[in-house]
Protein backbone atom coordinates (compact mmCIF):
# COMPACT_ATOMS: atom_id res chain seq x y z
CA UNK A 1 0.00 0.00 0.00
CA UNK A 2 3.15 2.30 1.11
CA UNK A 3 4.29 1.89 -2.54
CA UNK A 4 1.16 2.57 -4.56
CA UNK A 5 0.23 6.04 -2.30
CA UNK A 6 4.11 7.17 -3.42
CA UNK A 7 3.81 5.76 -6.99
CA UNK A 8 0.57 8.06 -7.65
CA UNK A 9 2.06 11.14 -5.53
CA UNK A 10 4.97 10.71 -8.59
CA UNK A 11 3.15 10.74 -10.97
CA UNK A 12 0.95 13.84 -9.57
CA UNK A 13 4.55 15.82 -9.30
CA UNK A 14 5.96 15.20 -12.05
CA UNK A 15 3.61 14.28 -14.69
CA UNK A 16 0.68 16.50 -13.45
CA UNK A 17 -2.11 13.98 -13.51
CA UNK A 18 -4.85 14.95 -11.66
CA UNK A 19 -5.07 12.09 -9.42
CA UNK A 20 -5.37 15.00 -6.44
CA UNK A 21 -6.65 12.35 -3.81
CA UNK A 22 -3.15 10.80 -3.30
CA UNK A 23 -0.94 13.78 -4.09
CA UNK A 24 -2.07 15.05 -0.48
CA UNK A 25 0.90 12.48 0.83
CA UNK A 26 3.78 14.56 -0.79
CA UNK A 27 6.41 13.01 -2.52
CA UNK A 28 8.19 12.53 0.77
CA UNK A 29 7.62 9.14 2.38
CA UNK A 30 4.14 8.63 4.08
CA UNK A 31 4.02 8.67 7.73
CA UNK A 32 -0.26 7.75 7.38
CA UNK A 33 -1.82 6.16 4.96
CA UNK A 34 -5.45 5.66 3.92
CA UNK A 35 -6.72 2.25 3.34
CA UNK A 36 -6.37 0.48 -0.20
CA UNK A 37 -8.78 0.99 -3.04
CA UNK A 38 -10.93 -1.84 -4.81
CA UNK A 39 -8.70 -3.63 -7.06
CA UNK A 40 -12.06 -3.41 -9.32
CA UNK A 41 -14.07 -0.44 -9.76
CA UNK A 42 -16.72 -0.21 -7.46
CA UNK A 43 -19.80 -0.18 -8.84
CA UNK A 44 -21.29 2.73 -10.17
CA UNK A 45 -24.30 2.85 -7.72
CA UNK A 46 -22.63 1.13 -4.69
CA UNK A 47 -22.55 3.92 -1.74
CA UNK A 48 -20.66 4.00 0.74
CA UNK A 49 -22.58 2.69 3.46
CA UNK A 50 -23.23 -0.86 0.75
CA UNK A 51 -19.35 -1.01 0.14
CA UNK A 52 -17.58 -4.28 1.53
CA UNK A 53 -14.53 -1.66 1.53
CA UNK A 54 -15.52 0.32 4.21
CA UNK A 55 -16.36 -1.04 7.62
CA UNK A 56 -17.47 1.94 9.79
CA UNK A 57 -19.02 4.21 7.74
CA UNK A 58 -21.81 6.25 9.76
CA UNK A 59 -22.30 10.02 7.74
CA UNK A 60 -21.38 9.31 4.73
CA UNK A 61 -23.25 5.98 3.96
CA UNK A 62 -24.97 7.80 1.16
CA UNK A 63 -22.10 8.82 -1.23
CA UNK A 64 -20.49 6.89 -4.19
CA UNK A 65 -18.14 4.35 -2.31
CA UNK A 66 -15.07 5.46 -5.01
CA UNK A 67 -15.87 9.41 -3.27
CA UNK A 68 -14.91 8.00 0.51
CA UNK A 69 -11.07 8.67 -0.23
CA UNK A 70 -11.19 11.58 -2.57
CA UNK A 71 -13.55 12.92 0.36
CA UNK A 72 -11.14 12.38 3.11
CA UNK A 73 -8.14 14.09 1.21
CA UNK A 74 -10.85 17.02 0.65
CA UNK A 75 -10.85 17.13 4.29
CA UNK A 76 -7.19 16.94 5.08
CA UNK A 77 -6.82 19.62 2.59
CA UNK A 78 -9.65 21.73 4.19
CA UNK A 79 -8.04 21.60 7.62
CA UNK A 80 -4.41 21.43 6.93
CA UNK A 81 -3.91 17.80 8.77
CA UNK A 82 -2.67 14.13 7.94
CA UNK A 83 -4.93 11.33 8.05
CA UNK A 84 -3.80 10.32 11.94
CA UNK A 85 -5.22 13.53 13.16
CA UNK A 86 -8.68 11.15 13.31
CA UNK A 87 -7.35 8.21 11.82
CA UNK A 88 -5.41 5.42 13.74
CA UNK A 89 -2.91 4.50 11.13
CA UNK A 90 -0.07 2.48 12.75
CA UNK A 91 -2.67 -0.75 13.00
CA UNK A 92 -2.84 -1.59 9.46
CA UNK A 93 -6.14 -1.31 7.48
CA UNK A 94 -8.30 -2.27 10.01
CA UNK A 95 -7.24 0.59 11.74
CA UNK A 96 -8.94 3.23 10.47
CA UNK A 97 -12.19 1.80 11.22
CA UNK A 98 -11.46 2.68 14.80
CA UNK A 99 -13.16 4.77 16.67
CA UNK A 100 -10.32 5.34 19.41
CA UNK A 101 -9.67 8.99 18.84
CA UNK A 102 -11.68 12.03 19.91
CA UNK A 103 -11.09 13.83 16.19
CA UNK A 104 -12.54 11.60 14.90
CA UNK A 105 -16.04 11.87 16.35
CA UNK A 106 -15.64 15.85 15.91
CA UNK A 107 -15.12 15.25 12.12
CA UNK A 108 -18.31 13.41 12.23
CA UNK A 109 -20.61 16.19 14.29
CA UNK A 110 -18.98 18.87 11.78
CA UNK A 111 -19.80 16.57 8.57
CA UNK A 112 -23.60 16.57 10.32
CA UNK A 113 -23.24 20.48 10.85
CA UNK A 114 -22.27 21.21 7.19
CA UNK A 115 -25.15 18.98 5.72
CA UNK A 116 -27.86 20.69 8.21
CA UNK A 117 -26.38 23.95 6.69
CA UNK A 118 -26.41 22.91 3.24
CA UNK A 119 -30.07 21.68 3.15
CA UNK A 120 -31.47 24.70 4.59
CA UNK A 121 -33.04 26.55 1.80
CA UNK A 122 -32.15 30.50 2.90
CA UNK A 123 -28.44 29.03 2.19
CA UNK A 124 -27.56 30.07 -1.54
CA UNK A 125 -23.67 28.64 -1.38
CA UNK A 126 -22.50 25.53 -0.68
CA UNK A 127 -20.62 24.94 2.62
CA UNK A 128 -17.61 22.81 2.90
CA UNK A 129 -14.75 22.26 5.81
CA UNK A 130 -12.85 24.83 3.59
CA UNK A 131 -15.19 27.26 4.38
CA UNK A 132 -14.48 27.73 7.68
CA UNK A 133 -10.88 26.11 8.13
CA UNK A 134 -9.29 27.17 5.09
CA UNK A 135 -6.35 25.22 5.38
CA UNK A 136 -5.87 25.32 9.37
CA UNK A 137 -7.28 22.84 11.99
CA UNK A 138 -8.76 25.80 13.71
CA UNK A 139 -11.21 28.10 12.02
CA UNK A 140 -10.28 31.50 11.37
CA UNK A 141 -12.34 33.86 13.20
CA UNK A 142 -10.89 37.32 12.89
CA UNK A 143 -10.05 38.89 9.68
CA UNK A 144 -6.80 39.27 7.85
CA UNK A 145 -4.32 41.83 8.75
CA UNK A 146 -3.89 44.42 5.38
CA UNK A 147 -0.18 43.56 3.89
CA UNK A 148 0.65 44.43 0.18
CA UNK A 149 -0.59 42.07 -1.68
CA UNK A 150 -3.70 42.00 -0.63
CA UNK A 151 -4.40 45.87 -0.77
CA UNK A 152 -3.24 45.71 -4.63
CA UNK A 153 -5.87 42.33 -4.56
CA UNK A 154 -8.39 44.65 -3.16
CA UNK A 155 -7.50 47.51 -5.50
CA UNK A 156 -7.64 45.18 -9.22
CA UNK A 157 -11.11 43.69 -7.61
CA UNK A 158 -12.45 47.05 -7.58
CA UNK A 159 -10.89 48.42 -11.11
CA UNK A 160 -12.31 44.72 -12.67
CA UNK A 161 -15.55 45.47 -10.88
CA UNK A 162 -15.86 49.08 -12.17
CA UNK A 163 -14.89 48.29 -16.62
CA UNK A 164 -17.22 45.44 -15.89
CA UNK A 165 -20.47 47.61 -14.38
CA UNK A 166 -19.71 50.21 -16.43
CA UNK A 167 -21.10 49.18 -20.04
CA UNK A 168 -24.21 47.10 -18.12
CA UNK A 169 -25.14 50.86 -16.97
CA UNK A 170 -25.13 52.17 -20.18
CA UNK A 171 -27.25 48.83 -21.26
CA UNK A 172 -29.94 48.73 -19.17
CA UNK A 173 -30.29 52.99 -18.67
CA UNK A 174 -33.88 53.04 -19.42
CA UNK A 175 -34.84 54.86 -22.93
CA UNK A 176 -31.61 54.64 -24.25
CA UNK A 177 -31.55 53.88 -28.30
CA UNK A 178 -31.33 49.64 -28.65
CA UNK A 179 -30.85 49.19 -24.67
CA UNK A 180 -31.88 45.32 -24.45
CA UNK A 181 -33.93 43.69 -21.53
CA UNK A 182 -32.15 42.21 -18.61
CA UNK A 183 -33.13 38.93 -19.83
CA UNK A 184 -31.23 39.98 -23.34
CA UNK A 185 -28.62 41.94 -22.16
CA UNK A 186 -27.51 38.61 -19.80
CA UNK A 187 -27.61 36.40 -23.07
CA UNK A 188 -26.39 38.63 -25.29
CA UNK A 189 -23.28 39.10 -22.63
CA UNK A 190 -23.13 35.31 -21.70
CA UNK A 191 -22.62 34.78 -25.50
CA UNK A 192 -20.20 37.37 -26.07
CA UNK A 193 -17.84 35.76 -23.79
CA UNK A 194 -18.20 32.35 -24.90
CA UNK A 195 -17.18 34.11 -28.16
CA UNK A 196 -14.11 36.06 -26.53
CA UNK A 197 -13.07 32.25 -24.69
CA UNK A 198 -13.31 30.48 -28.12
CA UNK A 199 -11.15 33.69 -29.70
CA UNK A 200 -8.46 33.32 -26.77
CA UNK A 201 -8.26 29.35 -26.96
CA UNK A 202 -7.60 29.96 -31.10
CA UNK A 203 -4.76 32.29 -30.36
CA UNK A 204 -3.32 29.83 -27.44
CA UNK A 205 -3.56 27.50 -30.71
CA UNK A 206 -1.83 29.59 -33.55
CA UNK A 207 0.74 30.20 -30.25
CA UNK A 208 1.74 27.16 -29.65
CA UNK A 209 2.11 26.11 -33.41
CA UNK A 210 -1.21 26.14 -35.11
CA UNK A 211 -3.81 23.66 -36.03
CA UNK A 212 -1.90 21.95 -38.86
CA UNK A 213 1.18 21.23 -36.90
CA UNK A 214 -0.60 20.13 -34.12
CA UNK A 215 -2.81 17.60 -35.70
CA UNK A 216 0.75 16.23 -36.87
CA UNK A 217 1.42 15.09 -33.52
CA UNK A 218 1.41 11.23 -32.40
CA UNK A 219 3.23 11.10 -29.73
CA UNK A 220 5.38 12.56 -27.48
CA UNK A 221 8.04 12.12 -25.26
CA UNK A 222 9.65 14.06 -22.32
CA UNK A 223 12.65 13.72 -20.22
CA UNK A 224 13.60 15.81 -17.13
CA UNK A 225 13.59 15.70 -13.42
CA UNK A 226 11.20 16.72 -10.54
CA UNK A 227 12.36 19.58 -7.79
CA UNK A 228 10.87 19.46 -4.57
CA UNK A 229 10.62 22.68 -1.82
CA UNK A 230 13.21 20.33 0.25
CA UNK A 231 15.22 20.31 -2.25
CA UNK A 232 14.60 16.73 -3.57
CA UNK A 233 15.32 15.96 -7.48
CA UNK A 234 14.35 12.89 -9.27
CA UNK A 235 14.64 11.88 -13.08
CA UNK A 236 11.38 11.33 -15.16
CA UNK A 237 10.24 10.17 -18.05
CA UNK A 238 6.92 10.03 -19.85
CA UNK A 239 5.79 8.91 -23.18
CA UNK A 240 2.27 9.71 -24.59
CA UNK A 241 0.48 8.09 -27.26
CA UNK A 242 -2.19 8.38 -29.57
CA UNK A 243 -5.65 7.31 -27.75
CA UNK A 244 -4.49 8.98 -24.55
CA UNK A 245 -2.22 6.32 -23.20
CA UNK A 246 0.19 7.10 -20.63
CA UNK A 247 3.47 5.47 -19.77
CA UNK A 248 5.25 7.55 -17.10
CA UNK A 249 8.45 6.18 -15.02
CA UNK A 250 10.00 8.71 -11.69
CA UNK A 251 13.42 7.30 -10.57
CA UNK A 252 14.79 9.02 -7.40
CA UNK A 253 17.95 9.74 -6.14
CA UNK A 254 17.21 6.46 -3.08
CA UNK A 255 16.75 3.82 -5.53
CA UNK A 256 13.23 4.06 -5.72
CA UNK A 257 11.55 3.24 -8.63
CA UNK A 258 7.43 3.92 -9.58
CA UNK A 259 5.48 3.62 -12.42
CA UNK A 260 2.44 4.45 -14.19
CA UNK A 261 0.74 3.11 -17.14
CA UNK A 262 -2.62 4.41 -18.47
CA UNK A 263 -3.77 2.21 -21.67
CA UNK A 264 -6.71 4.20 -22.75
CA UNK A 265 -9.34 2.61 -20.62
CA UNK A 266 -7.37 1.16 -17.35
CA UNK A 267 -3.94 2.09 -15.38
CA UNK A 268 -1.92 0.40 -13.22
CA UNK A 269 0.69 2.04 -10.84
CA UNK A 270 3.89 0.08 -9.79
CA UNK A 271 6.61 0.43 -7.03
CA UNK A 272 8.64 -1.40 -5.14
CA UNK A 273 7.59 -4.64 -6.58
CA UNK A 274 3.90 -3.88 -6.15
CA UNK A 275 1.09 -3.13 -8.72
CA UNK A 276 -2.11 -1.75 -7.89
CA UNK A 277 -4.81 -0.73 -9.78
CA UNK A 278 -5.93 3.26 -10.44
CA UNK A 279 -9.86 3.22 -10.16
CA UNK A 280 -12.68 5.47 -8.98
CA UNK A 281 -12.01 9.47 -8.88
CA UNK A 282 -8.67 8.72 -9.56
CA UNK A 283 -9.01 7.08 -12.46
CA UNK A 284 -11.18 9.79 -13.90
CA UNK A 285 -8.34 12.49 -12.84
CA UNK A 286 -6.27 10.32 -15.00
CA UNK A 287 -8.38 10.43 -18.21
CA UNK A 288 -8.80 13.89 -18.34
CA UNK A 289 -5.37 14.64 -17.59
CA UNK A 290 -3.52 11.89 -19.81
CA UNK A 291 -4.60 13.34 -23.18
CA UNK A 292 -1.20 14.22 -25.69
CA UNK A 293 -3.20 17.50 -26.33
CA UNK A 294 -4.15 18.40 -22.77
CA UNK A 295 -1.80 21.22 -22.83
CA UNK A 296 -2.28 22.33 -26.46
CA UNK A 297 -5.98 22.05 -28.00
CA UNK A 298 -8.25 23.05 -25.13
CA UNK A 299 -11.60 24.05 -26.45
CA UNK A 300 -12.83 20.40 -27.37
CA UNK A 301 -11.73 19.49 -23.75
CA UNK A 302 -15.30 21.58 -22.10
CA UNK A 303 -18.64 21.45 -22.12
CA UNK A 304 -19.08 25.65 -21.64
CA UNK A 305 -16.42 28.26 -21.36
CA UNK A 306 -16.41 31.85 -20.82
CA UNK A 307 -14.16 34.45 -20.98
CA UNK A 308 -14.22 37.03 -18.30
CA UNK A 309 -14.54 40.70 -19.12
CA UNK A 310 -11.50 41.91 -17.95
CA UNK A 311 -7.99 41.21 -17.61
CA UNK A 312 -5.64 40.21 -14.31
CA UNK A 313 -2.13 40.06 -13.62
CA UNK A 314 0.07 37.37 -12.84
CA UNK A 315 3.72 38.38 -11.13
CA UNK A 316 2.91 41.56 -13.30
CA UNK A 317 2.24 40.25 -16.58
CA UNK A 318 -1.32 41.23 -17.69
CA UNK A 319 -3.43 37.97 -18.51
CA UNK A 320 -7.10 36.93 -19.71
CA UNK A 321 -8.94 34.75 -17.91
CA UNK A 322 -11.60 31.85 -18.87
CA UNK A 323 -13.07 29.92 -17.03
CA UNK A 324 -14.54 26.89 -18.37
CA UNK A 325 -16.87 23.46 -16.90
CA UNK A 326 -15.41 20.08 -17.31
CA UNK A 327 -17.98 17.08 -19.42
CA UNK A 328 -20.13 15.42 -16.99
CA UNK A 329 -20.08 17.48 -13.34
CA UNK A 330 -16.21 16.21 -13.26
CA UNK A 331 -15.17 20.25 -12.02
CA UNK A 332 -14.12 23.07 -13.59
CA UNK A 333 -11.05 24.82 -14.47
CA UNK A 334 -9.51 28.85 -14.96
CA UNK A 335 -7.16 29.63 -17.00
CA UNK A 336 -4.88 32.19 -17.84
CA UNK A 337 -3.21 33.49 -21.08
CA UNK A 338 -0.38 35.60 -22.07
CA UNK A 339 -2.46 38.67 -23.20
CA UNK A 340 0.07 39.97 -25.62
CA UNK A 341 1.68 35.88 -26.43
CA UNK A 342 -1.88 34.41 -26.50
CA UNK A 343 0.70 31.62 -23.93
CA UNK A 344 -1.03 29.07 -21.29
CA UNK A 345 0.40 30.62 -18.41
CA UNK A 346 -1.75 29.14 -15.47
CA UNK A 347 -4.27 26.62 -15.38
CA UNK A 348 -6.49 25.86 -11.88
CA UNK A 349 -8.54 22.97 -11.95
CA UNK A 350 -10.89 21.86 -8.99
CA UNK A 351 -12.33 18.61 -9.29
CA UNK A 352 -15.55 17.82 -7.12
CA UNK A 353 -15.50 15.16 -4.77
CA UNK A 354 -18.79 14.38 -2.33
CA UNK A 355 -17.21 16.82 0.43
CA UNK A 356 -15.89 19.68 -1.98
CA UNK A 357 -13.77 20.65 -4.51
CA UNK A 358 -10.00 19.24 -4.54
CA UNK A 359 -7.98 22.11 -6.22
CA UNK A 360 -4.49 22.16 -8.10
CA UNK A 361 -2.68 24.66 -9.60
CA UNK A 362 -0.27 24.80 -12.34
CA UNK A 363 2.13 27.26 -13.75
CA UNK A 364 3.75 26.64 -17.26
CA UNK A 365 7.19 28.76 -18.24
CA UNK A 366 9.69 28.52 -20.18
CA UNK A 367 7.89 27.62 -23.85
CA UNK A 368 10.33 25.87 -26.82
CA UNK A 369 9.72 24.28 -29.91
CA UNK A 370 9.45 20.80 -30.35
CA UNK A 371 9.14 19.73 -33.71
CA UNK A 372 6.77 22.61 -35.12
CA UNK A 373 4.87 22.67 -31.71
CA UNK A 374 5.54 24.45 -28.41
CA UNK A 375 5.64 23.21 -25.53
CA UNK A 376 5.84 24.55 -21.71
CA UNK A 377 9.67 23.06 -20.54
CA UNK A 378 8.79 23.98 -16.57
CA UNK A 379 5.59 23.54 -15.08
CA UNK A 380 5.70 23.61 -11.23
CA UNK A 381 2.42 21.69 -9.68
CA UNK A 382 0.74 23.02 -6.63
CA UNK A 383 -1.47 21.33 -4.57
CA UNK A 384 -3.04 22.00 -0.96
CA UNK A 385 0.20 21.25 0.73
CA UNK A 386 2.64 20.68 -1.44
CA UNK A 387 4.90 21.82 -4.55
CA UNK A 388 6.42 20.48 -7.05
CA UNK A 389 8.33 21.54 -10.18
CA UNK A 390 8.92 19.71 -13.40
CA UNK A 391 11.46 20.35 -15.91
CA UNK A 392 11.69 19.11 -19.32
CA UNK A 393 15.80 18.51 -20.35
CA UNK A 394 14.97 16.53 -24.08
CA UNK A 395 11.73 16.48 -25.54
CA UNK A 396 10.87 14.28 -28.98
CA UNK A 397 8.08 14.30 -30.98
CA UNK A 398 6.04 11.07 -32.82
CA UNK A 399 8.82 8.34 -32.09
CA UNK A 400 8.43 4.81 -33.01
CA UNK A 401 7.22 3.13 -29.92
CA UNK A 402 6.72 -0.64 -29.27
CA UNK A 403 3.79 -2.19 -28.64
CA UNK A 404 4.68 -2.77 -25.13
CA UNK A 405 4.91 0.26 -24.06
CA UNK A 406 1.67 0.93 -22.55
CA UNK A 407 1.11 -2.84 -21.54
CA UNK A 408 -0.19 -3.53 -17.89
CA UNK A 409 1.25 -5.39 -15.04
CA UNK A 410 -0.51 -7.87 -13.11
CA UNK A 411 -2.21 -6.20 -10.24
CA UNK A 412 -2.44 -7.32 -6.73
CA UNK A 413 -5.49 -8.64 -4.83
CA UNK A 414 -7.07 -5.29 -2.59
CA UNK A 415 -7.55 -4.90 1.14
CA UNK A 416 -10.85 -3.62 2.96
CA UNK A 417 -10.39 -0.23 4.77
CA UNK A 418 -12.17 1.78 6.96
CA UNK A 419 -14.06 4.92 8.29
Amino acid sequence: MRARLLSLVAVMGSLSLLTIGYAAQNAQPATAQPPASPTQTAPASETAGQSKQFTNIQVMKDIPADQVIPSMQFIKGALGVDCNFCHVTDKGHAGFALDDKRNKKTAREMMILTNTINENPAVDKHVTCATCHQGHNQPINTPPVMDEARWQETVDAKARQAQFQQPQRAANTPGAAGAPTPQQSRADRDKAQQAAADTIFAKYLDAVGGPAAVAKLKSLQEKGTVTTPHGDTSNFEVVRGETDKVAYTQNTAQGGSFKLIYNGSEAVATAGGHANAVTGFELGALKLDAGILRNIDLKPQYSRAQALPFTQKINGTEVNVVRAQLPNGQGQETLYFDFLSGLLVRRVTVLRTAMGGVPQQTDFSDYRDVGGVKIAFVSKVSTDENIQTRTITDAKINMPMSDDTFKLPAVEAAHPGGN
